[in-house]
C-alpha cells in the first residue's frame, strides 16, 4: 500500500519557515498503528491523514498525529489540510470559500481568502473551555526556566479550544526569548493535569492590539517546541479575552512564533463575543507547499 504525502509550511508565505504538517491523502484503510508510526517516522509536531468523512456536511476527514497520540484537533495541521485538499482541487480559487473538516471535536469551518501570496486561512475554533491549573507559579517558573519574577501577578489557566495547554504569561518578549525549558518537568508537570503542554506568552505591548509573542511546548507529544502553534495560539487568545481584553467584545492581534526554533511565523488571531458571552476563537494565517512524496508500505 503506497500513499501520497506532501508537507505544507503553515503560519507563512515563506517557505522552510512557520511551521511543518505533512498531509497524507487516502488514509482512511490503514489501520490506526500504522498512522501512529508513520506520523513517528515523519516526526513533525503533527501528521495529518485525510480520507472520506462521514459527517454529510464535511468536506473530508482529518485524524492528526503527534509522534506519540492522536489529537482531537491541531490548528497549524487544519491549515495544511485545508491547503492540500484545495490543491488536490486544483487551487487557484479568486473568490472566498468555506471548507467543512470533520475531526475529533467535530466539523470544522475554514475560510479561505485568495491573496497576492496565496490562500490565507481562518480557522473557527472549537467553544474555549476553561479548567483550574493545579499547579503553582513556582513549579511554572521552574519548568519554563524562568525565575518566579518574570511571572505576572496573573491567573494560570489550563484552557482548550480542541486541546489543553497550560498558559503562563509573561513579563516580557525578554522573559520569552530567553526561557530554558526543563522538558522532563514539562511533561511530568502537564500529564499531572491534564494538558498537551506548555504555552508561555506576553503581550508585546500595553495592550494585546500591540501583538503577542509566545512558545510552545509538548514533550509529552514527542514536540520539544511547537514553532507556531494553532492550538496554542487559540487558548492564548482564550485567555487574552478573559483577563486582559478589559471589556471589549471584539479582539484583534497579531502573534508571533517561531523565532527561537528557527522557524518564524505569523498567527492572525481574531476573538468575537456573542450575546451570550461566550468566546469564538478563530485562528488564521498563510501557508506554502514545500514537498511531496510517496510513503512505500507493504500490502
Amino acid at each position: 500500500m503506497n500513499l501520497r504525502f506532501t508537507q505544507i509550511d503553515v503560519f507563512t508565505s515563506v517557505p522552510l519557515q512557520g511551521n511543518p504538517a505533512a498531509v497524507v491523502f487516502g488514509a482512511g484503510r490503514a489501520p490506526t498503528p500504522v498512522l501512529q508510526a508513520i506520523a513517528r517516522e515523519m516526526n513533525l509536531s503533527e501528521t495529518v491523514f485525510l480520507s472520506e468523512p462521514v459527517h454529510a456536511e464535511a468536506d473530508y476527514r482529518a485524524r492528526i498525529f503527534t509522534p506519540r497520540n492522536e489529537l482531537p484537533f491541531a490548528g497549524h495541521p487544519t491549515i495544511a489540510a485545508a491547503y492540500a485538499v484545495l490543491d488536490e482541487r486544483g487551487g487557484g480559487s479568486t473568490a472566498p470559500l468555506v471548507l467543512h473538516q470533520e475531526c475529533g471535536v467535530g466539523v470544522i469551518p475554514i475560510h479561505v481568502e485568495p491573496t497576492e501570496v496565496g490562500p490565507f486561512f481562518r480557522v473557527t475554533q472549537a467553544p474555549p473551555e476553561w479548567f483550574e491549573a493545579r499547579i503553582t507559579r513556582e513549579q511554572c517558573a521552574s519548568m519554563l526556566g524562568c525565575r518566579y519574577g518574570d511571572l505576572p501577578d496573573l491567573p494560570l489557566q489550563v484552557i482548550s479550544t480542541g486541546v489543553r495547554w497550560l498558559i503562563v504569561p509573561l513579563a516580557s518578549v525578554d522573559v520569552v526569548a530567553a526561557l530554558r525549558p526543563d522538558f522532563i518537568a514539562i511533561q511530568e508537570g502537564c500529564r499531572s493535569i491534564g494538558a498537551v503542554g506548555v504555552t508561555a506568552f506576553c503581550l508585546r505591548g500595553a495592550t494585546y492590539r500591540e501583538g503577542v509573542r509566545l512558545r510552545s511546548f509538548a514533550p509529552g507529544e514527542g514536540v520539544l517546541e511547537d514553532p507556531v502553534c494553532g492550538s496554542g495560539n487559540g487558548s492564548v487568545a482564550a485567555y487574552v479575552a478573559r483577563f486582559l481584553s478589559r471589556g471589549a467584545r471584539t479582539l484583534e492581534y497579531t502573534a508571533e512564533q517561531g523565532a527561537e526554533a528557527g522557524r518564524p511565523g505569523r498567527v492572525s488571531v481574531r476573538a468575537l463575543r456573542g450575546t451570550d458571552d461566550a468566546w469564538s476563537i478563530q485562528v488564521g494565517g498563510h501557508a506554502v507547499r514545500v514537498m511531496e512524496g510517496t510513503i512505500l508500505l507493504p500490502d
